[in-house]
């Protein structure tokens, strides 16, 4: 009687808790290599990426119902999405060059902004902006978000800001206190990112003297959320 062989599974990634203390926890990614007598070793550290927290869902065979808040776009395992409506933020700028200080001016100032997207995956922070007042959708183009701090692709430069230690839709506040509470530098994009032909000090003070963002310098990203949340 033939009998179907067994699948071989083979070790391919190895996730470590790793701790400073009870409240200080994180969960790392280690390759598993092959050593010189065919054990499994453990590779280099790093930290886990949305396809590794995606294949450790499916492989648990997850179906977690995760809280949501009235402004959640997208919520999974280690990820959240969500909207922040247009309104005016106060900001703390500290510029690192002598050109741009004069923005410190503005400290104490709320500065209107446009509406904003927040997606957070793993331990990484990026940021886009949205035309218009109304929630965005899955497909709604994003533009990139009118301030300092991001790379080009979005991602907040954590620099020393403490992040939060979990990713849920009930830790949407921390994470955005993360961000508007850390001291804006300077930018960190190396490509232009606004439709606007001055400096960015007098984009704020525009919208500060017409009480709101002008729409019309925003720049799109050439993505989607959709597109964003894909692993």
């Amino acid at each position: 009687m033939h009998r179907p062989r067994a699948a071989l599974y083979r070790p391919l990634l190895a996730l470590v808790v790793y701790a400073a203390s009870r409240h200080d926890q994180q969960v790392l990614a280690h390759p598993i290599e092959e050593g010189g007598g065919r054990e499994a070793v453990l590779g280099a550290a790093r930290a886990l990426s949305r396809a590794d927290v995606n294949a450790v869902g499916r492989a648990l065979g997850q179906a977690q119902c995760f809280e949501t808040r009235p402004n959640t776009l997208a919520v999974g395992p280690g990820l959240c999405a969500w909207w922040v409506d247009p309104g005016a933020r106060t900001l703390i700028f500290a510029p690192a060059y002598e050109a741009t200080r004069s923005l410190c001016a503005l400290n104490d100032t709320p500065i209107p902004l446009p509406g904003l997207v927040l997606v957070c995956a793993g331990r990484a922070l990026s940021v886009f902006a949205v035309r218009g007042e109304d929630r965005p959708e899955l497909d709604t183009p994003l533009c990139h978000a009118p301030l300092w701090n991001l790379f080009d692709g979005g991602r907040m430069c954590q620099g020393s800001v403490p992040f939060p230690k979990s990713v849920r839709a009930s830790d949407q506040e921390a994470w955005e206190a993360a961000l508007f509470q850390s001291a804006f530098t300077h930018p960190s994009r190396t490509r232009r990112d606004t439709h606007w032909e001055a400096s960015y000090e007098e984009l704020l003070r525009r919208a500060v003297d017409d009480g709101a963002f002008p729409q019309t310098v925003l720049m799109d990203a050439g993505l989607t959320l959709r597109q964003v949340l894909q692993p």
